[in-house]
């Protein structure tokens, strides 16, 4: 911080959405030089043979511009450099989204587990009375539960009416 100045966050700088585009439309590329850069070649220590790693200048300029420049013979240069902060805000962004996608689902699984719960609780209480039912209907107990089931469905109505009145 001491030597630079006009600090800029660079999460200012790009939306998601662009820099998603940008990056896509950006190729990974394994290369071989050809012979009339293997002095360059042989200035970043790379054998003439050897495969490097990298991007394709042009296409950084296009959608990067002050990630590429033109060296003094003339041909454009990558800085990989100002590349690399780029990419670790892109990596940040998508972690973020990622932290919240995580939250989201998991919200999502906590109110599946409840309702869960809740149908399972419905399912208990539907067949207790269906074996109410099934008994009123053979006669026997009748006269210990009566009409179970309107006593049933008068509790479930009065739960709807002391709703409303809350609401």
């Amino acid at each position: 911080r001491r030597l630079k100045k006009q600090i800029k966050e660079l999460d200012n700088e790009h939306d998601d959405l662009e820099l998603d585009e940008k990056f896509s439309r950006l190729t990974p590329v394994k290369y071989k030089w050809r012979k009339q850069a293997q002095t360059q070649a042989q200035t970043t220590g790379n054998k003439k043979e050897d495969y490097n790693y990298g991007l394709i200048a042009q296409n950084v300029l296009k959608e990067f511009p002050e990630c590429a420049f033109e060296k003094p013979d003339g041909y454009l240069g990558i800085d990989y450099m100002g590349l690399t902060s780029v990419l670790i805000l892109k990596m940040q962004k998508q972690n973020k989204m990622l932290k919240e996608k995580d939250e989201k689902i998991e919200n999502l699984a906590n109110t599946v587990k409840k309702q869960e719960i809740i149908l399972d609780n419905i399912i208990q209480r539907m067949e207790k009375l269906e074996d109410i039912n099934e008994d009123e209907s053979n006669g026997s107990q009748s006269s210990k539960y009566g009409s179970s089931w309107d006593k049933y469905e008068n509790s479930i109505m009065r739960n709807y009416k002391d709703r409303d009145k809350d609401n």
